[in-house]
């Protein structure tokens, strides 16, 4: 699933993402998914898929793109908000923490950039999120 080589990311072999991909190839190849886009008028735009099939699971899967270019990949196991509660969710990032460490072990950070497992408090959910460090924004890595 994920190529820690160069950092790309396949799910079930219909979607692809590579950190060299732009914005409208990435739009193209995600013409049959369920998506919503953001453009945050700053340079900053944004592509959530939901429901991406892999064997028996269920992912979201949110691309951040800066200036056209790929600059995160987030994605987590899809779960039903509706029945949201903190416990399930500090599971989920369990469940996150030992999918990484069996796919690829302890080791987060590669020449392409890092990754790691998240619970972002203030949203309220767990991911794993890809940042590619060969963009720069303002002196700080993306």
């Amino acid at each position: 699933m994920i190529n820690i080589e160069t950092g790309q990311i396949t799910f079930n072999n219909r979607l692809i993402v590579d950190s060299k991909m732009d914005f409208s190839e990435l739009n193209r190849n995600t013409k049959d998914f369920e998506k919503e886009y953001s453009d945050l008028k700053n340079g900053w735009e944004w592509l959530r898929l939901r429901n991406i099939k892999t064997d028996k699971t269920d992912y979201f899967v949110s691309i951040a793109f800066y200036n056209k270019k790929i600059a995160m990949i987030e994605f987590g196991i899809e779960k039903n908000y509706a029945e949201w509660n903190l416990e399930s969710e500090n599971e989920r990032k369990k469940e996150h923490d030992l999918w990484l460490s069996k796919t690829i072990g302890q080791n987060r950070i590669f020449s392409w950039g890092k990754i790691e497992s998240e619970f972002d408090k203030k949203a309220g959910y767990s991911s794993i999120v890809i940042n590619y460090n060969r963009l720069k924004t303002g002196g700080n890595n993306v």
